[in-house]
């Protein structure tokens, strides 16, 4: 480059960078100059968010890799499930694919039985130098259960008549399982003879016009435990549900628990809680001594047990009874 026109580029650079200092200066925005405002002022509270899948297994929540739920996987299947969050019978039928598909790569690959995809939104205030960013705020947004084949096999052999009754499979150390029986019932209960039943025995609240309740005094120590209950109904969804007391105070949401057969094809004994897909319903005990619970609804459910669990984190991928 000649001394001429180096000497002209550098007049042309200078003048520009006096005139964006002046408009730095007088904050103005004179095209095709401008101070930038974007980049003037240090953000020091940024919210940052971002949605994660994760799948759910027995033993908890664990990251869901692509190959896992492939073809429907990452946003494809993030964007799939809050379309069919208000399409019951659609949601029913793709989780049972994706399950199905799941299933036969598992027997391979050695993961974890899958019975739950949950996508949370996590957020986070930007900070320097990331600090805080391994633990943001977490909240569930939806929560799609993935009925297990071998549960589904089971729910539709008892359906059909054609299921033998399961043995009893051992409770962690340290839990309460609590068999029903008829000193449990208040209004609107009775023993009702199944031969799926623990002790092929179970309770049943009547439900219709006459609301059924069941209370069972146990003792109880301080703490806090998951609270899953064995029911079984012989109605159609939206009456697969029970309310839930504790010390004669309402637990939980005006939803109920159980919920299940929006979820499921078939109508069987299953383990319950809050709805299929979320963790079970925690209870916090606040003294040590005797407490009671009660079970009432309006629908006619059968019920057998309670469990109270202090290790246990997820619903049992099986509906087998507990032994107390």
């Amino acid at each position: 480059m000649s001394p001429a026109k180096l000497r002209l580029v550098l007049a042309f650079a200078l003048a520009f960078s006096l005139l964006t200092l002046f408009e730095v200066v007088t904050q103005r925005e004179d095209w095709p100059l401008s101070c930038y405002p974007m980049y003037s002022k240090l953000v020091r509270h940024r919210v940052v968010t971002r949605a994660v899948l994760v799948g759910v297994s027995e033993q908890g929540e664990f990251a869901l890799m692509d190959d896992q739920t492939s073809p429907y996987s990452g946003a494809r299947l993030l964007s799939l499930s809050r379309q069919l969050a208000k399409q019951p019978a659609r949601a029913r039928q793709f989780v049972r694919v994706l399950g199905a598909r799941y299933e036969r790569k598992r027997l391979r690959e050695q993961w974890p039985v899958l019975q739950a995809v949950r996508s949370y939104s996590e957020k986070w205030v930007a900070r320097p130098g990331l600090a805080g960013i391994e633990k943001p705020a977490r909240s569930l947004d939806q929560a799609m259960y993935v009925p297990p084949p071998a549960l589904l096999e089971r729910l539709q052999a008892e359906e059909a008549g054609h299921a033998a009754p399961l043995r009893p499979v051992s409770a962690p150390p340290g839990d309460r399982v609590v068999e029903l029986d008829a000193a449990s019932c208040d209004d609107g209960c009775s023993p009702a003879a199944d031969p799926q039943a623990s002790g092929g025995s179970a309770l049943s609240l009547e439900g219709g016009n006459r609301a059924g309740s069941i209370t069972t005094r146990l003792r109880l120590e301080r703490g806090r435990y998951a609270f899953l209950f064995r029911m079984k109904v012989r109605s159609i969804a939206n009456f697969d549900r029970v309310f839930l007391e504790l010390d004669g105070r309402r637990v939980a949401t005006s939803a109920g628990l159980g919920n299940y057969l929006e979820a499921l094809p078939y109508a069987g004994w299953l383990w319950a809680s809050q709805r299929p897909g979320v963790t079970p319903l925690v209870l916090d005990v606040e003294t040590d001594g005797e407490h009671a619970l009660t079970l009432s609804t309006g629908s006619k459910v059968l019920v057998d047990q309670l469990w109270l669990s202090r290790s246990v984190r997820e619903l049992p991928v099986d509906n087998a009874a507990r032994q107390p």
